[in-house]
């Protein structure tokens, strides 16, 4: 429920609804790859690039092949000036 009604804020660009329901649904679900991608997301539309970092390590580590979210972390890197580690991220 709380997965599906982040969704539902995700599309209205409710970033900060995203997040409070996001944090909800992790006490429920504990890491969780959906709840991860959907924080993440709203994180970098907010601008909250060290958060966005953080939630994107946690999503890798339950999905380390995804390509997506290795560019996604790589352009959050790139927007922090951190040049070499936006580098390895997308390699």
């Amino acid at each position: 429920y709380r997965t599906w009604l982040s969704e539902v804020y995700m599309a209205g660009n409710q970033y900060v609804r995203v997040l409070e329901t996001a944090a909800s649904a992790e006490k429920i679900l504990g890491p969780n790859k959906v709840v991860l991608k959907l924080k993440a997301d709203a994180q970098r539309k907010l601008l909250l690039h060290t958060d966005a970092i953080s939630t994107l390590t946690a999503y890798l580590k339950l999905e380390p092949k995804d390509f997506n979210a290795l560019t996604e972390r790589a352009e959050v890197h790139f927007a922090l000036a951190q040049y070499e580690q936006a580098f390895l991220d997308s390699q």
